[in-house]
């Protein structure tokens, strides 16, 4: 009998031997699988045809799917590879909310299942397949309707947590050091710099300022295709998140997404000169996207509300006729007649969502949050 209880206790370590369980290594942040799902799209472009006809058997588990779910599959395995999934149902009473979800989540809604792209404090923004057919990225689902949620599906394991600082191995000569800490008083330690590693212009270059970072995603893909630029040397470089953007900034940024069209003519702002945005002020100018804010000054350096940047996006999309009701917020009032249709286009398109009920047309747009913006104005416009 002793020996029969050996043998099952050896072969039960040998089958737990074979089971590959993930390390945190092998797992990807959600800035990571955020950038893996963004390169989705160059292969499966919103608009790609997408039916019940399509088949993807995946890698999270057995069998695959086919239409939304398939498709749901297909941008999953491009997120996390091999990892294996799991699912989870809400609880009795407790339903499925936006703070469960991770991006690169599957949800499953009533009839359809989604993929998180984006998580919001009271939204969130997926990339679906089989919506009207079609390959859909972009859409915004509130809170409300996430409730609505039948399960969800991750291949993130239990307890996974967010890296916060670069993980090392302790050596012996390490933990002999603890000890004696032990019994010593404390003293300050200085906080360790994570540095993240950025691809750029075909390299990579360490950002000091980024890791952890809500828009984290946003920044590096805003980076890695030139929209935005650091400060700094390739090995300690600062993106400078909470700094507010300027004009020059704002139009750079769009003279780049449009691929630096060649311009002619001169600058005709005497503040402008020959500088990195010039060529970006000529063109935004030209096309009526900005003008200046007297006939021969730009006043490059100003920061621009939140309500101007919009004005300049919806300009550069080439003022879409939107029909779409915004007067719900609360300081709807104080919008200018001009930024009306530019909100309602915006608010419409998922490139701002408003925050507390109100779209703060007078407040002023950080770093950080003029890259999500980028991001989701790039997805609008593939849209249209």
């Amino acid at each position: 009998m002793k020996k029969r209880f050996v043998c099952l206790f050896v072969c039960i370590c040998m089958i737990f031997a074979l089971i590959p369980f993930a390390s945190a290594a092998d797992v990807p942040t959600e800035a990571e699988v955020y950038k893996r799902i963004i390169a989705v799209k160059s292969r499966y472009p919103h608009g790609t045809r997408w039916t019940n006809a399509n088949y993807y058997s995946w890698k999270g588990g057995n069998g695959g799917a086919s239409g939304c779910m398939g498709f749901a599959y297909l941008v999953s395995d491009a997120a996390f590879g091999s990892l294996p999934a799991r699912t989870i149902y809400p609880k009795s009473g407790k339903p499925i909310t936006i703070a469960d979800l991770r991006v690169g989540d599957i949800l499953r809604l009533p009839g359809h299942s989604v993929v998180v792209l984006e998580k919001h404090s009271d939204h969130i923004i997926i990339v679906e397949g089989n919506y009207q057919r079609q390959v859909y990225w972009g859409r915004k689902i509130t809170a409300a309707k996430v409730k609505t949620a039948n399960y969800y599906t991750t291949r993130y394991p239990v307890g996974y947590k967010e890296p916060t600082t670069q993980q090392t191995t302790q050596t012996q000569s390490q933990l002999a050091t603890k000890k004696i800490e032990a019994s010593t008083p404390p003293v300050q330690k200085q906080v360790e710099v994570v540095k993240t590693p950025v691809p750029v212009n075909g390299k990579l270059v360490y950002f000091t300022d980024i890791d952890g970072l809500w828009s984290e995603g946003h920044i590096k893909n805003c980076l890695t295709s030139g929209l935005l630029t650091g400060t700094g040397t390739d090995d300690n470089m600062k993106f400078n998140p909470n700094k507010k953007v300027s004009r020059a900034q704002v139009v750079t940024s769009l003279y780049r997404a449009k691929g630096s069209p060649a311009v002619t003519g001169d600058v005709k702002f005497s503040d402008v000169g020959d500088t990195w945005y010039k060529n970006p002020v000529i063109w935004a100018t030209s096309q009526g996207i900005i003008n200046g804010v007297t006939d021969t000054t730009f006043a490059p350096d100003k920061e621009m509300t939140r309500e101007a940047i919009i004005t300049v996006m919806y300009r550069y999309a080439k003022s879409p006729d939107v029909q779409y009701d915004i007067s719900k917020f609360s300081d709807y009032n104080l919008l200018f007649d001009y930024s009306k249709p530019a909100f309602a286009w915006a608010v419409k398109e998922g490139i701002v969502g408003g925050s507390d009920n109100k779209l703060n047309p007078r407040g002023y747009t950080s770093r950080s949050e003029f890259a999500a913006m980028l991001v989701r104005l790039s997805i609008a416009m593939s849209r249209a």
